[in-house]
């Protein structure tokens, strides 16, 4: 029931279905759904544009208008299995998207699982780029991994990827229910240079060059201030002091033989005495 330009309200007695039901791509209007997947029923983009809905169910609109601000440009999905990563990776514009395909429910030997036929379409943003694709025939067997790339016009905030069963192919092999199309993962990268995700090398090099400037500046602010000359100055009255060597015989003269009337204290070295000397 996909894409049928359906309207009006979507009856409850709908959503309680017990079988699988997909309405997405039609032009409802209401219901009392809270999201886009209830129970057994698809309502992706089952309303129509104009339809009034909430921020947290806005999935239900045609177009999938963006509920707040974009934050990212990729997008990486791994459809199953172990992490993997293509190409190095963990808004509106041209797009690189990547569609990984391999077959893993089939076998290529003698046996009853290698009579399996699986046949879909695939598009993307309403255009057909794939009719009656076959990952085995395409990749050179079973388990063998194939990548279809398509450059494609993101003009309305939403990139949309349809994978279609025209009703072609086997269905019950190797297991009653083994039909339909199958994907390993998908890959969505800009054409475009984000400009969010850093500096570029000219602005690096600017504040790079404008910082050591300022350094620049501020050490000669601090020279001319004379909060650099400290050391040389009290090295200057250092110099400026008038001193020499004296032996002792001229100590114990000066001092009256060490007199304890001139001692003025007490330092880690000894006791301090007060002398008295005549050049």
């Amino acid at each position: 029931m996909t894409n049928n330009s359906l309207s009006g309200v979507i009856q409850d007695w709908i959503l309680n279905f017990k079988i699988n039901i997909d309405l997405s791509y039609n032009n409802f209007t209401k219901s009392s759904a809270t999201s886009c997947q209830h129970l057994n029923l698809n309502l992706a983009s089952s309303y129509s544009s104009s339809a009034v809905t909430s921020p947290s169910t806005f999935c239900l609109k045609r177009n999938l208008p963006c509920a707040g601000k974009p934050q990212y440009d990729s997008l990486f999905i791994n459809c199953g299995g172990p992490e993997e990563d293509f190409d190095g990776n963990h808004y509106q514009g041209s797009y690189k998207v990547k569609l990984h395909f391999a077959e893993i429910m089939f076998s290529d030997d003698q046996t009853f699982k290698s009579l399996g036929r699986r046949i879909f379409d695939v598009s993307i943003q309403g255009f057909k780029y794939l009719k009656d694709f076959n990952i085995v025939e395409e990749a050179g067997g079973v388990g063998k991994g194939i990548t279809k790339e398509f450059d494609v016009e993101v003009n309305d905030n939403t990139l949309e990827i349809q994978l279609y069963w025209a009703g072609k192919g086997t269905t019950a092999i190797p297991d009653r229910g083994v039909y339909g199309p199958l994907i390993s993962a998908i890959t969505v990268t800009p054409n475009f240079k984000n400009h969010s995700e850093g500096m570029s090398t000219g602005v690096i090099i600017g504040i790079v060059a404008a910082s050591c400037v300022l350094v620049v500046l501020i050490v000669f602010a601090l020279w001319k201030m004379g909060f650099l000359c400290v050391k040389d100055l009290r090295d200057k009255d250092l110099l400026d002091l008038k001193t020499g060597y004296f032996s002792l015989r001229q100590i114990r003269a000066a001092t009256n033989d060490f007199d304890p009337a001139n001692k003025i204290g007490e330092g880690g070295f000894g006791p301090v005495f007060k002398v008295t000397y005549y050049a």
